[in-house]
C-alpha cells in the first residue's frame, strides 16, 4: 500500500520527542473543519481506509459534519497545544429501523501523531458519548487488512469481536477486515478520477439537451401557438388548452418514468424523450386540423414527462447519489437560458420560413443533436461494474414525518405561482400602473434574476441544507409583492427581480430537497410523485389567475403571495427524526 511517509502532511511535525501525547478531546467546532479536512485528505490520498478517491473540499467536510451532528451523533476532535491532531465521529450504520441504536465509528489521526495514544483517547471519549446518547452497539469497518494500528485499536478490551460482551452498556464489534490490493485500488482511483473529470462534461451535455428540450416543447407555444391556431382555424384558447392537457399527461407519466430511471439510469430515457418530442413536433408540422393537433400534443405531453428537469435530476442522482446537488444546479444554470434562446430562435424560424418549418427544425435539433449528445455523454453504468451511487447509497436518517405531503404542497403552491407569473407577469405589472413597454422590460429581468440566484445557490448556499434555500426562495416572491403593492409602478423592477430569483432557486430545490430528505434510493419515482400535483396545478394556474387578475387587478398578487407564504411556512413543519442509515459519504474508520 502507499507509504504514509510520502505525505507532505506527515512532514509538518516530526521532531516531537514524546511517544505518548496528552491531548484534550472536545466536540468539533466550525473553526476545526479546515484542520480535519487536511487530515482526511491525507488518508484519502495515501491510505486505503477511506473508500474515497478524491479528497473532499472544506465545504464538503463542513456539510458532512453538520449532517452528522444534526442527526444526533457525536463529532469530536483531539487537540494538543492548540492544534487539531485527530478527530472521531459516529454515524448511522444501516437503513432499517432495527439498527437505529447501532452506529459506526470513524477515527482519523494526523499522520505525525500516530502511535501516541491519541486514537485511544478519541475512541474512549467517542464511546462514552455514544453511550450517553442511547446507542447500544458500535460497528467498526476496517477497509485494509494491513492497517495494523486500526485493528489493534479496535481489539482493545472495550471491544468484543462479534458483539457478544456488552461493555459499559454498549455492544461493539469489528466487521470484516477487507483485503485490498494496492494495484486494484490505484486502478479504481484512476477510473474515478476520470469519472469525476467527466462529470463536468455530463453536466454540460445534459444542460445543453435540456435547453433544446425545453425550448422545443414547453416554451414553443408562446411564439408558435397563435400562428398555428390561425392556420388550423381553431381558437387560440383551444391550442393552449391542449397544451395544458399535455402538461397534465406529463404529470401522469412522470412516476413511471422516474421508476424506470431508478432501475436503469437516465441515459436511455433522456434519449427516448428527445425522439418522442421530435415525433410530436413532426406530427404538429403535418397537422391540418384539430385531430392532428390533439395527437401532436398527446405525444408532446409524453415527451415532456420523459425528458425535462425531473428526469434529468433523477439521471444525475442515479449517477452521483447525494453528491448530485452541484450537478443539478449546473444543468439549471445552462438550461435557465432555454426561453432566452428558444423564443428568439422560434421567432426567427417563423419569420424566415413558417411555423411548420420551425417545428421541423426543432424536431431535427432533438434528433440530430440532443439525442446523440445524451447517448454519448451520459454513462450507462460504472466501468467497474459497481452499482451506481443512486442505487448503492442508503438514506442516513428516517425522513421527517409527513415529508411527502408537505413537499407536495410546497411544490404545488410554488409551481402554481410560477405558472401564473409566466403567463400574466406583464399584465400584473401593468395592473400596478406600469406602461406596457415598462412592464415588458421589467418582466425581461426575470430570466437574468433566475440565473443570478442559481449562481448564488451554486457558490454560497450549497454549504447549507437545501431546506434553507427552499425557505428563502419561497419568501422572495412575497417580499417583491410588498414592493409592488407599496410602491406601485416604481416597484415593478424589484418585484420582477425578487420573483425571478425565487423562481430560479425553487427549480433547483425541486431536485435537491427530496434528495436531501429521502436520499438517492427511489429518487426518480418520488420526484415523479411530487411533480404530479404540482404540474396539475401549474397547468391550471394561467386560467385561474387570469380570471382573478381580470376581476381584482393588482389585488391578485394577494393569492400568489399567500400561496408562497403558506409554502414557506409548511417547511417549518418538517422535523428531523432519528438516524437509521449510513452516512452519505464513503468515510470509514
Amino acid at each position: 500500500m502507499p507509504r504514509l511517509i510520502a505525505s507532505p502532511l506527515r512532514k509538518q511535525i516530526c521532531n516531537e520527542p514524546s511517544l505518548l501525547a496528552v491531548s484534550s478531546v472536545r466536540p468539533c467546532e466550525e473553526d476545526n473543519v479546515a484542520a480535519i479536512t487536511a487530515i482526511y485528505a491525507h488518508h484519502v490520498l495515501y491510505g486505503l481506509a477511506s473508500f474515497e478517491i478524491a479528497p473532499p473540499s472544506e465545504n464538503d467536510m463542513h456539510r458532512r459534519r453538520l449532517e452528522i451532528v444534526g442527526q444526533g451523533f457525536p463529532y469530536l476532535v483531539a487537540e494538543r497545544a492548540g492544534d487539531v491532531v485527530g478527530y472521531a465521529y459516529a454515524s448511522p450504520y444501516r437503513l432499517r429501523p432495527a439498527y437505529r441504536y447501532t452506529a459506526e465509528n470513524s477515527v482519523y489521526l494526523h499522520p505525525a501523531w500516530t502511535g501516541r495514544g491519541i486514537g485511544r483517547q478519541l475512541m474512549s471519549a467517542l464511546l462514552a458519548e455514544c453511550e450517553a446518547r442511547g446507542f447500544r452497539q458500535i460497528v467498526a469497518v476496517i477497509g485494509d487488512s494491513a492497517n495494523i494500528a486500526s485493528i489493534a485499536l479496535h481489539q482493545r478490551p472495550w471491544l468484543s469481536d462479534g458483539g457478544d460482551d456488552p461493555v459499559g452498556g454498549l455492544q461493539i464489534r469489528t466487521l470484516g477486515r477487507y483485503r485490498t490490493d494496492a494495484a486494484v485500488a490505484r486502478r479504481g482511483r484512476q477510473h474515478t478520477a476520470m469519472r469525476s473529470g467527466g462529470r463536468a462534461t455530463v453536466v454540460a451535455a445534459i444542460g445543453t439537451t435540456q435547453t433544446i428540450a425545453w425550448a422545443s416543447s414547453y416554451y414553443m407555444p408562446a411564439i408558435l401557438g397563435p400562428p398555428i391556431a390561425a392556420a388550423l382555424h381553431v381558437p387560440s384558447s383551444v391550442f393552449f388548452g391542449l397544451f395544458s392537457e399535455a402538461l397534465l399527461l406529463s404529470a401522469v407519466v412522470g412516476p413511471s418514468v422516474g421508476r424506470l430511471i431508478d432501475r436503469q439510469g437516465g441515459r436511455g430515457v433522456l434519449v427516448a424523450s428527445n425522439l418522442v418530442i421530435a415525433a410530436g413536433l413532426m406530427i404538429l408540422a403535418a397537422a391540418h386540423g384539430i385531430a392532428g393537433l390533439v395527437i401532436a400534443w398527446a405525444v408532446l405531453g409524453v415527451g415532456i414527462g420523459m425528458g425535462l428537469y425531473d428526469s434529468a435530476f433523477a439521471a444525475l442522482t442515479w449517477l452521483y447519489g447525494r453528491e448530485a446537488r452541484s450537478s443539478i444546479t449546473g444543468i439549471t444554470l445552462i438550461a435557465g437560458f432555454a426561453s432566452t434562446i428558444g423564443w428568439p430562435l422560434s421567432a426567427l424560424f417563423l419569420h424566415e420560413l413558417d411555423w411548420r418549418a420551425a417545428c421541423l427544425i426543432w424536431a431535427g435539433l432533438n434528433v440530430l443533436l440532443a439525442a446523440p449528445l445524451n447517448w454519448l455523454t451520459i454513462p450507462r453504468q460504472t466501468t467497474s461494474g459497481a452499482p451506481p451511487r443512486g442505487v448503492s447509497e442508503l438514506r442516513t436518517v428516517e425522513p421527517p414525518r409527513a415529508a411527502m405531503p408537505i413537499l407536495a404542497f410546497f411544490f404545488s403552491a410554488t409551481w402554481f405561482v410560477q405558472g401564473a407569473m409566466a403567463a400574466h407577469l406583464p399584465g400584473l405589472l401593468q395592473a400596478a400602473g406600469a406602461s406596457a413597454p415598462a412592464a415588458i422590460a421589467a418582466a425581461a429581468l426575470v430570466g437574468p434574476a433566475q440565473v443570478g440566484a442559481r449562481i448564488v445557490e451554486f457558490g454560497v448556499l450549497r454549504s447549507f441544507h437545501p431546506i434553507s434555500s427552499a425557505r428563502l426562495a419561497s419568501a422572495l416572491h412575497p417580499l417583491g409583492a410588498a414592493f409592488l403593492v407599496a410602491l406601485g409602478a416604481p416597484g415593478i423592477i424589484a418585484f420582477a427581480l425578487l420573483h425571478g430569483a425565487g423562481n430560479g432557486m425553487i427549480t433547483i430545490t425541486k431536485g435537491t430537497l427530496p434528495l436531501a430528505l429521502f436520499g438517492p434510493q427511489g429518487y426518480g419515482l418520488r420526484s415523479g410523485l411530487l411533480s404530479a400535483p404540482a404540474r396539475t396545478l401549474q397547468s391550471a394556474s394561467p386560467f385561474l389567475f387570469g380570471l382573478l387578475l381580470d376581476r381584482v387587478g393588482i389585488g391578485a398578487v394577494g393569492l400568489s403571495t399567500g400561496l408562497c407564504l403558506a409554502a414557506c411556512g409548511s417547511l417549518f413543519l418538517l422535523r428531523p427524526r432519528g438516524p437509521v442509515g449510513p452516512h452519505p459519504s464513503s468515510v470509514r474508520s
